[in-house]
């Protein structure tokens, strides 16, 4: 018993070595830690903007669905009354044209298209 001390001694070249592996291998590791924490932060930021696309698209929907619904409802309005006023006179052959022009010039001043055709059966069928 030599006081815990080896009974050879290790040359300097091989404990120099050994120190240069370990600290190789905490080099490599300390690499390995950096890298996987940049791409974990790259996928939290892209996890972030894929979320945000996603509420601004929803939102975007939700706004197109209410213009619709409105569009549909002030179509509806104006062809019930179109046809409400003008089967009142017995006038059933002619009012077909006059609610067209009617719910066209309506469409024209609010301001929305009238290239598509309206006539009361495609509305009613819907």
């Amino acid at each position: 018993s030599n006081f815990n001390k080896p009974l050879l001694a290790p040359k300097t070249d091989e404990v120099d070595n050994l120190a240069q592996q370990e600290q190789d291998i905490l080099y490599r590791r300390l690499r390995l830690f950096t890298h996987l924490r940049q791409d974990l932060e790259r996928v939290r930021n892209l996890c972030y903007m894929v979320t945000r696309r996603e509420k601004m698209k929803q939102s975007v929907c939700r706004l197109q669905e209410q213009i619709f619904h409105h569009q549909t409802k002030m179509i509806e309005e104006n062809l019930h009354r179109g046809y409400s006023v003008e089967k009142t006179k017995g006038k059933l052959n002619d009012s077909k044209e006059r609610g067209k022009n009617r719910s066209k010039g309506n469409l024209e001043k609010k301001g929305l298209s009238s290239s598509i055709s309206l006539d009361g059966e495609l509305l009613q069928n819907w």
